[in-house]
């Protein structure tokens, strides 16, 4: 289906439900070396949470992660949990196939109404979805100073570029640093930085594969 097609047939959409499941954690497993134990290894996670209370009535500030996400990719639902495979990258140019996005919302579309949203799609479309702010794409060379990878906000008419994908195209976390100018905003902080910075670098040892990918 064509762009312009897809416009036309969205535009005139009728949404038969009017609530989703929501998800606030994407985990990253791996089966343990237990046979005996049927429990998962959990070596990664994303978050993706609204501000909320506690029990306390004490304000937990959002959190909305980044994340690693394989821009070209067969689409095949796998559900909300990933297997470990996917931690590993095939670093020849892998830089012209991955971007890196910000996590809002993760939801999942019911199997009963998919050919309703989605006719053109088959019966293999995924329906663990997340809608994602993307960051520019990265750059095939460090920066020649500190090796480090900049990426920064990318932007669309004024607005941030946003889209839905599935769920499966994201492949783990990713930890991004400020770019600092000499004196830092009194307004930046662990909670607002990240929507007040536009330019940051790919931190390369918060693990050992962003430092395998990145470093």
């Amino acid at each position: 289906m064509s762009g312009s097609a897809l416009c036309s047939w969205a535009s005139n959409l009728l949404i038969p439900f009017s609530s989703i499941p929501i998800f606030h954690k994407i985990k990253f497993t791996a089966s343990t070396s237990n046979s005996e134990s049927k429990e998962s290894e959990i070596l990664d996670s994303i978050q993706a949470r609204p501000e909320q209370r506690d029990v306390r009535g004490q304000i937990i500030p959002a959190r909305f992660d980044r994340a690693l996400v394989q821009s070209q990719h067969n689409i095949q639902g796998e559900g909300i949990k990933r297997k470990s495979h996917h931690f590993s990258l095939n670093l020849t140019n892998w830089c012209t196939g991955h971007r890196i996005a910000q996590v809002h919302v993760v939801f999942h579309i019911p199997s009963s109404v998919v050919h309703e949203v989605s006719p053109a799609l088959d019966t293999l479309s995924p329906t663990h979805l997340a809608y994602v702010e993307w960051f520019s794409p990265i750059m095939a060379a460090p920066d020649p100073k500190h090796q480090l990878y900049r990426v920064s906000r990318q932007m669309c008419n004024g607005r941030r570029s946003a889209s839905i994908i599935p769920v499966d195209m994201i492949l783990r976390s990713v930890h991004l640093i400020p770019r600092f100018e000499p004196v830092m905003p009194k307004e930046w902080n662990s909670f607002t930085v990240l929507d007040q910075c536009q330019t940051f670098y790919v931190n390369p040892f918060c693990n050992i594969h962003s430092y395998l990918a990145f470093a």
